[in-house]
């Protein structure tokens, strides 16, 4: 396992992250773009959350106790119980890449791990640290796409009057 490319690119996406949401105000964060769907708040608050209770716990813990059993986590039904919608943008987004940052320290940390310890997970069986670690990477990456769409659903709604079909089809 190469943690340093690891740590590089969990600190590029949150670059990535950071630059997507660099200019969004805590009212337009808040705006739900699509029924059913996160609004920019909610998905930097899941981030945080997955960043201090998820991928960074879980890959520690495989790796130095991995017959521990794995917390419980809701992410869902975080939404709700812990107020989501009620939060500042601004302070959530810090909070998350202050986080990312205390991750990525911690992970150079790791010295003479062996990457494919596994622990048990309920379903999905043996899940190797390896693996988790790599699930971080592709978590961040499934939530800039969605960060990515709901930016493009946000523009949508402040230039409907100007037309933006020249630019190409969404």
């Amino acid at each position: 396992m190469d943690v340093t490319r690891l740590c590089e690119i969990l600190a590029n996406q949150a670059d990535v992250i950071a630059r997507l949401t660099a200019d969004i105000d805590d009212a337009s964060a808040s705006v739900v773009l699509k029924d059913g769907e996160w609004t920019m708040l909610e998905v930097i608050c899941h981030l945080y959350d997955e960043e201090r209770e998820d991928f960074r716990v879980r890959v520690i813990q495989t790796l130095t106790e991995p017959e521990t059993p794995l917390a419980g986590i809701d992410p869902e039904g975080w939404v709700v119980s812990r107020g989501y919608a009620q939060r500042a943008f601004g302070a959530m987004r810090e909070q998350f890449l202050a986080e990312r940052a205390q991750s990525i320290r911690q992970l150079y940390r790791l010295e003479h791990v062996n990457w494919r310890t596994a622990l048990s997970h309920p379903r999905l069986r043996e899940l190797t640290a390896e693996q988790v670690a790599w699930a971080w990477v592709a978590h961040d990456l499934l939530h800039i796409r969605q960060l990515t769409e709901l930016r493009y659903l946000l523009f949508q709604r402040h230039t409907t009057p100007y037309g933006y079909g020249y630019a190409g089809d969404w």
